[in-house]
């Protein structure tokens, strides 16, 4: 075979399936010794692969108990939208085991642990381990086994983002750590540009407040009831830990413009960049390589046109955050089949459909097909909205001389 895509098309020749999966073994695991990693090797079938490395050999035993290679369901849009999060679907691998003998494997960490399924078709006594086509990348989610098999669990690579954001909490031990009633409290994140954000007042006794959980590039505003105050006699500023302080007792709401740039490949605050920010620094991914995440699918200037920003105090998850994001320009995030994370944005063809070249689609490769109700949806009337009012103020909340108060009394 010449591709994975001649490969999966083909009916004729038997399968073999081949599955790496990398659970942590915590047996005899302590302070001074970690827990191992526990390479598993399965197929459907009996293989055996033999790799040089150097001078030297060492075999691959792929064991012969996989029933069902893969189950999973991936969906391309959010619901109701065409853009957004490709959000991870769960399935699973089955794997025989009546006779007990992998067991061992219910005592194995199963959680974001990565696993590759390989697979070739028209079989031969020559056949390597790199002969075969990797067909998915992604994570085990946990395990699960009754008396003839065994399930191991697995979602794609956008499991990686279930986790929970902004990371940090305030410790409630005083000073900018916060008193007793923010301990707990999600430490706030700016990403961009963002416009009347009700900062943490993390030392009520000295005034500090706090717009963002590490450095920020520049504290643009800050206003008392929507009355700008003067950097020079009503405030400073420390940016180097997303803080400022008031030379005086507040009397109104505390509101500030904040920038905390984000930049890769050239582009600044570009939805592309922020979510790469979060990917990376954040979910802990890395673009080595382009493994685990793609960086040029989301550094580019496709995905950067516009600037965009946001404010994050109260806990999300990163999953939802990079939502945000994708979901206001249009674009999708998405786990490729061999595991990298990638950011695309529809557009349209800008070129005549009858010059463009695509295999037909036949009865191999549709298994069901289902007729949705029609929707009208009118461009006529859209709602485009720009610079999102984070901290709404009410008239009675307002000074006489606001700044702006059709901004300040209005979200957009």
């Amino acid at each position: 075979m010449t591709s994975l895509r001649v490969a999966a098309k083909a009916t004729e020749g038997e399968v073999r399936f081949l599955v790496h999966t990398v659970p942590k073994n915590y047996a005899g695991a302590s302070g001074s010794s970690p827990p191992v990693d526990a390479d598993i090797y399965l197929s459907n079938m009996p293989f055996m692969d033999r790799t040089t490395t150097g001078s030297s050999f060492y075999y691959k035993n792929f064991l012969p108990r996989i029933i069902s290679p893969l189950n999973i369901v991936q969906t391309m849009f959010e619901p109701g939208r065409s853009g957004g999060l490709v959000r991870p679907n769960g399935g699973s691998i089955t794997i025989s085991n009546s006779d007990g003998a992998f067991d061992f494997l219910l005592d194995y960490s199963w959680d974001k642990k990565p696993f590759d399924l390989y697979m070739l078709r028209g079989l031969s006594a020559t056949d390597t381990f790199g002969s075969h086509f990797k067909v998915f990348s992604g994570l085990t989610t946990g395990i699960s086994a009754d008396l003839d098999t065994i399930d191991i669990l697995v979602k794609d690579r956008l499991h990686a983002l279930e986790k929970d954001f902004p990371p940090n909490v305030y410790a409630g031990t005083g000073g900018t750590e916060g008193s007793a009633n923010l301990k707990g409290e999600r430490k706030p994140k700016v990403f961009g540009k963002v416009f009347n954000i009700e900062p943490v007042l993390v030392d009520e006794t000295n005034n500090i407040y706090q717009v963002n959980d590490g450095a920020v590039t520049s504290i643009d505003r800050v206003a008392q009831a929507g009355q700008t105050l003067s950097s020079s006699s009503d405030y400073t500023t420390d940016l180097s830990n997303g803080r400022f302080t008031l030379a005086s007792d507040p009397t109104g709401v505390i509101t500030a413009d904040v920038t905390n740039n984000i930049t890769s490949g050239g582009q600044t605050n570009g939805a592309g960049v922020i979510i790469l920010e979060l990917l990376t620094t954040f979910a802990g991914l890395s673009t080595a390589g382009n493994i685990e995440v793609l960086a040029s699918s989301f550094n580019n200037a496709a995905q950067n046109a516009y600037e965009h920003g946001d404010y994050f105090r109260k806990k999300t998850s990163i999953i939802d955050a990079v939502n945000s994001f994708a979901s206001s320009c249009g674009g999708l995030v998405f786990a490729s089949n061999e595991g990298s994370l990638q950011m695309k944005i529809p557009a349209f063809p800008t070129a005549n459909p009858n010059t463009v070249t695509a295999d037909a689609i036949t009865d191999n490769e549709i298994i069901q097909i289902e007729v949705l109700p029609t929707r009208r949806i009118s461009g006529v009337n859209a709602i485009v909205r720009y610079k999102k009012n984070h901290r709404v103020l009410s008239e009675n909340e307002l000074h006489a001389s606001a700044y702006d108060r059709d901004f300040l009394t209005r979200e957009f």
